[in-house]
């Protein structure tokens, strides 16, 4: 063990920052968490889920259950509350994987049941390392559950925007997209943000996409993809969901971090979100995944799946 320590921090002295294990690389999770789990901030952590590898054989089970049960081993085994890439280890049947079981769903999960991803007043507009990929970088807002004759959409939470007079509501979620900085600047990738609403009564919603050309520190700094605030219509049937995306947009050259808004009606208390989600597709013409290419980035309740498409 005292190699393995010592060759990963090696590693990241000398600025390597991509880190990729998996549950079927045999105790690699445990030693990884061991080495470097102290330097957490300082690495983008990849794993797997899927595939097991036990006396010689490896066992895949896609189901939901295994899914879910892999991700909190490996969240124990790496200790750490956030993993940056999942991908899907596939067994090669990347149709079957995608088409008929609940991995991508599972991953994609854009749900609000952790309260520890709804930050406390006082760490609100901290633009530091330790608040990215969790909401409520901007105006105050708060995860509920079943509340003013509206049920969550997905699981037993959603999340509420607490807009009153004066205040826009906007809340944000910066992630870290730098592991595709050459695809983004060859112009292969394009993201597809969406969210589903619900209100108490008729207004408007918006989405945005925001582009950062490094880690950002504060709010300024960054530059307009797409959408903006009212661009949507929500109607007052409580008992169901709209969904709305701002799909394909191009991410422009020199993109490190996007940074995905979700703006609550004007000035209407009772407005909530569930299942957000960020997709990026590389376009590098392949025309389905290749096996343990399809990556599901984790950044707090978002998902960021990264797909192929020819």
């Amino acid at each position: 063990m005292s190699d393995v320590r010592r060759l990963l921090n090696s590693v990241l002295d000398l600025g390597c920052s991509l880190v990729d294990t998996a549950p079927a690389y045999g105790l690699s999770e445990i030693r990884v968490g061991e080495a470097i789990g102290h330097r957490r901030s300082e690495f983008v952590l990849a794993t797997k889920v899927g595939e097991t590898f036990e006396n010689g054989q490896s066992h895949y089970d896609f189901s939901a259950d295994a899914v879910k049960s892999s991700l909190e081993r490996s969240l124990r085994n790496l200790r750490t509350d956030v993993l940056d890439i999942v991908l899907i280890h596939s067994d090669g049947k990347d149709r079957e994987i995608l088409q008929e079981t609940d991995t991508v769903s599972i991953l994609q999960d854009g749900g609000f049941e952790d309260p520890s991803l709804i930050l406390p007043s006082a760490l609100r507009l901290s633009w530091t390392s330790a608040v990215y990929g969790k909401w409520a970088v901007g105006d105050p807002m708060a995860a509920v559950g079943a509340v003013n004759g509206i049920t969550p959409l997905a699981g037993t939470a959603m999340m509420l925007f607490s807009a009153t007079s004066g205040s826009s509501s906007d809340v944000y979620q910066i992630v870290d997209v730098s592991a595709y900085a050459a695809q983004i600047d060859a112009g292969l990738v394009t993201v597809t943000a969406t969210a589903s609403y619900n209100s108490s009564s008729a207004n408007s919603v918006g989405l945005s996409i925001e582009r950062y050309a490094s880690a950002p520190t504060s709010f300024a700094g960054y530059s307009a993809l797409a959408g903006g605030v009212n661009l949507f219509s929500v109607d007052g049937d409580k008992s169901t969901w709209q969904q709305f995306s701002l799909s394909n947009i191009v991410v422009t050259a020199g993109t490190r971090y996007l940074e995905f808004g979700m703006d609550s009606p004007t000035s209407v208390p009772q407005s909530y979100a569930d299942e957000a989600s960020l997709v990026l597709t590389i376009n590098d013409g392949n025309s389905v995944p290749e096996p343990a290419t399809l990556a599901v980035l984790m950044a707090g309740c978002i998902g960021l799946l990264r797909a192929r498409r020819k």
